[in-house]
């Protein structure tokens, strides 16, 4: 990466939260799908992974979070993006 490009990590992080939540609105989907025709097994198994991404997509917030803290007070005139 050249020195005077920019890493938005915040912003990088978001994304990734955004392609989670996807992830866990077809889970959901599907396990809707499997109740509606009756395969509980289907819809026990869309609900644990849901629990797991759920359980991901938090810690991933947390990182964010604590990534816009670390700016704040150690970077304070960069933003949200820093330089390389």
């Amino acid at each position: 990466m050249a020195e005077n490009e920019k890493v938005d990590i915040s912003g990088a992080l978001e994304m990734l939260l955004e392609e989670i939540e996807t992830q866990i609105s077809l889970i959901n989907k599907t396990g809707a799908k499997a109740i509606e025709k009756g395969r509980y097994d289907d819809a026990k198994l869309s609900i644990e992974q849901t629990e797991k991404i759920t359980d991901f997509r938090n810690k991933v917030s947390d990182l964010r979070d604590e990534w816009d803290q670390h700016e704040k007070e150690l970077m304070p005139d960069r933003g949200t993006s820093i330089k390389n």
